[in-house]
């Protein structure tokens, strides 16, 4: 059977696939699918479709295949050698679809992937090169917080609330610009009309008045073609030098009112010219930001610039994106190779560690150091927000927002607290989500599904924190609030309240304490331990005494009757809850990496029990609190396994079902349907793989819970899988017993 299997796939082996091409290049803004007309050596301009960030691009035909310039500078379709990169063919792509016999004939498909080290090799190298003389975001975070007698560390305002920028306007001999001055600096300087000065505004929350000052138009001296041609930036850095020593010849040109850096460079320098790049990607007039050495008038120098195009009229979006980098040093959340999502959804409006502790336009309310049992309150539509730093490392913090999907929260994925995980040393490349590689920027997602990391989906729902779902953050709930070297952060949450326009929480000594819910009103309800009840109400600025005076403020006064029967609770209270936790891995042989990747994600449920449910975390790690004394059967799933049941689980204790070492194991191939499984691994599953057999991720046939082994290809290996338990079901499991 097993050899009838390897063989139905070897024959099925055709179906092609739309993938992504991630080579490198520098561009102004990033681009979904923008179409240009590039010029190829012979001067035919042929329409191509660009995907791709700050520091790497792909570039497909109209009809999806990967293209690549040869050594001889022509736009030809590419293809993959044995070491992962990509390279030419001898095929030139003319701007005209291939016929699937064509594309066979030449050995291409659609969309390739470089091999993922490669891609973050040249993104480095690219990285290096266009910040020639720009400040790296070490530098600029390296000044450490003042703290407060409390260890509560203080982030100064560091982006100045006006600055004016410089745009100079180039023309050429042969190509002058189709959009007139006074309209270009509308779009940069008027308010209320969706300006470059309206972006700033906004995002500052009213804060930063960001203007430019024009000058122009310079008449290069060459036709465009000539700058506009050719392998690298030679052109543009060759426009940019005249540019730079015609402003200190221009008597009309002066620096006195421009926002200059503290080494005297200017702020913001843009430079548009006239027309659009023809030379195409990472060459000649190719838009692009980076460092650019100049020295002008009085010692003012220019180390940072953007280039870009007027073409029918400026892209505000490109202008903004790039600014974002120049004045408010706001880095990219991409990862580079595709194959995750670091926070989808929620950068649609900047995220805190950018807002807050990069631009520094926002507060963040510290808290650290608040007394055991503080009521914290957090209102939602607010641009600053709530951190707890680590005292031993800065670097390192957890920031946590009200999410309510209105105004420019609307398009968030769900509501809730959002509780962000920052470490500015991480890389958004890694979303491995280990000690030694994680994002700079992550969502802790109060599912645990790690979907972002999976590239599952932008964020949803059951990513952010609310009463009657979870209620709770501490360093052993899933996720937890560990430090990302496994030590605790001491940052315990309890009590989350409901979604609200206000939200609350309890902050807590230790992660198993749960205070009581917290109310606004005082109970009648008399009490023995009224200070075990503090409603301290959390004030903007954080300044705990050197007393906790403020415990016992707000404490329920037993001063009236109790009303009719005393609260009858204490059958609750004697009620004895237990843990049940363990370790769930996949049944095959996986690098390190690719382990803590398919480690996650399994669901561990009670069958029948009114007790919350666990995911694993990268480690195959689940853990269900609060279980009462009795016996249970857990029903174990994911997305491309099958379905494991284990009875007869007593719970007199905290049980531990299985270890690192030796962990629960589930049998991958029962493939979903429509998101429906059938607990069989049988044809139904064959048929299903069939469809995306030699297809990798970015493929439109590609289906993540397919590949099995977590290489980002569906391949002869995953069959290997799914032979290796062909015909089983659910009950075809052996019997485990708890250790």
């Amino acid at each position: 059977m097993k050899k009838q299997i390897l063989k139905l796939f070897v024959n099925i082996a055709a179906v092609s696939a739309i993938l992504f091409l991630f080579s490198i290049y520098l561009s102004a803004h990033p681009m979904d699918g923008e179409r240009f007309h590039f010029r190829q050596p012979n001067g035919t301009k042929v329409e191509v479709k660009v995907f791709g960030d700050e520091y790497y691009q792909r570039v497909e035909s109209i009809d999806g295949y990967t293209l690549i310039r040869n050594k001889k500078g022509n736009i030809c379709y590419a293809k993959l050698n044995s070491s992962g990169r990509l390279e030419a063919t001898s095929k030139i792509y003319n701007g005209s679809p291939l016929s699937a016999e064509e594309a066979k004939s030449i050995g291409i498909e659609k969309g390739l992937y470089e091999d993922k080290n490669i891609v973050l090799e040249q993104v480095n190298e690219k990285r290096k090169e266009i910040q020639l003389n720009a400040p790296l975001e070490e530098e600029i975070l390296a000044a450490s917080p003042t703290p407060l007698p409390s260890g509560v560390p203080i982030i100064p305002t560091a982006t100045p609330s006006k600055v004016k920028g410089l745009v100079v306007l180039v023309d050429f001999p042969d190509v002058k610009s189709a959009v007139a001055t006074d309209e270009i600096e509308k779009l940069f300087n008027k308010p209320g009309v969706g300006s470059v000065y309206d972006h700033f505004y906004d995002i500052s929350g009213q804060k930063l008045e960001f203007t430019n000052k024009f000058i122009g138009f310079y008449t290069a001296k060459y036709e465009k073609s000539h700058y506009d041609s050719g392998t690298g930036y030679a052109g543009s850095t060759e426009l940019m030098k005249e540019v730079c020593a015609w402003l200190n010849t221009n008597p009309n040109f002066t620096t006195d009112d421009l926002t200059l850096n503290a080494d005297k460079s200017i702020m913001a320098f843009t430079l548009l010219y006239a027309g659009s790049p023809e030379a195409g990607w990472a060459n000649g007039l190719w838009p692009h930001s980076g460092g650019f050495s100049y020295v002008l008038k009085n010692g003012v120098r220019i180390n940072n610039h953007q280039f870009s195009n007027i073409g029918s009229k400026p892209q505000t979006s490109t202008i903004n994106h790039e600014c974002e980098h120049m004045i408010l040093k706001w880095p990219d959340y991409y990862d580079y190779d595709g194959d995750s999502k670091v926070i989808g959804k929620f950068n649609d409006f900047a995220n805190p560690y950018s807002r807050c502790v990069i631009s520094r336009f926002y507060e963040i309310h510290w808290l650290n150091g608040l007394p055991d049992g503080t009521v914290v309150s957090i209102p939602a539509g607010r641009r600053d927000v709530y951190g707890y730093i680590n005292t031993k490392n800065n670097n390192e913090m957890f920031l946590i927002e009200n999410i309510r999907k209105k105004g420019e929260w609307a398009t968030f994925p769900g509501e809730g607290l959002l509780i962000w995980h920052i470490d500015k040393k991480g890389n958004n490349n890694y979303q491995h989500m280990t000690a030694e590689k994680h994002y700079i920027t992550s969502i802790e997602q109060a599912d645990g599904r790690f979907d972002l990391e999976r590239n599952v989906n932008n964020g949803d729902a059951g990513d952010l924190f609310y009463a009657g779902y979870k209620d709770k953050f501490n360093d052993v709930t899933i996720p937890n609030s560990k430090w990302w070297n496994g030590t605790s952060s001491g940052f315990n949450i309890s009590n989350i309240s409901a979604i609200g326009d206000v939200m609350t929480f309890v902050i807590s000594s230790t992660p198993d304490e749960v205070s009581p819910r917290p109310t606004f009103t005082p109970t009648v309800t008399p009490t023995s331990t009224p200070t075990a009840t503090p409603t301290a109400t959390y004030t903007s600025t954080p300044t705990p005494t050197s007393t906790p005076t403020a415990k016992p403020t707000v404490t329920p006064t037993p001063t009236q009757k109790p009303t009719s029967t005393p609260t009858a609770t204490p059958t609750l209270t004697q009620t004895k809850t237990f843990k049940l936790s363990g370790y769930i891995a996949p049944d095959i042989t996986l690098s390190p990496d690719l382990a803590s990747l398919a480690n996650m994600g399994y669901k561990v449920e009670l069958i029948g029990a009114n007790v919350n449910h666990a995911i694993t975390d990268s480690s195959g790690y689940f853990s269900i609190d609060d279980i009462p004394e009795g016996k249970y059967s857990i029903k174990i799933t994911k997305s491309g396994f099958l379905e494991r049941q284990i009875s007869n689980i007593v719970i007199d204790g905290d049980v531990l079902i299985s270890t690192k070492e030796a962990p629960i194991l589930l049998w991958g191939g029962d493939m979903p349907q429509n998101g429906v499984q059938d607990n069989v691994i049988n044809m139904a599953d064959i048929i299903l793989i069939a469809k995306s057999f030699n297809t990798i991720k970015g493929h439109e046939a590609f289906v993540q819970e397919y590949d099995l082994n977590y290489d980002n290809s569906i391949n002869i290996l995953d069959i290997m899988i799914i032979a290796r338990h062909f015909n089983c079901s659910t009950s075809s499991y052996p019997e485990i017993m708890p250790l």
